[in-house]
């Protein structure tokens, strides 16, 4: 049970990290908006609902911070 609330709260931290690094990049895309968005929906939504949930959501969220991060270091080359 444990584990269970340390994933919701890594899934809601991927999703502020998303929502707040968007300003911050220039070429964000909507589809990473939108997919934070449903990270966080799904974080709020997650000790409602089955554990299964939680290993597909984090998976997913790995994945939207593997992105993000990628395009966090194609930006920081661009600006030197």
């Amino acid at each position: 049970m444990i584990i269970f609330y340390m994933e919701c709260i890594y899934i809601m931290g991927i999703a502020i990290f998303c929502i707040i690094h968007h300003n911050n990049l220039r070429r964000m895309t909507y589809v990473l908006d939108a997919v934070s968005v449903i990270i966080f929906l799904i974080g709020i939504i997650l000790p409602i609902s089955l554990m299964l949930m939680t290993k597909v959501s984090a998976l997913i969220s790995t994945v939207v911070l593997i992105l993000i991060l990628r395009e966090y270091r194609v930006n920081k080359k661009n600006n030197m």
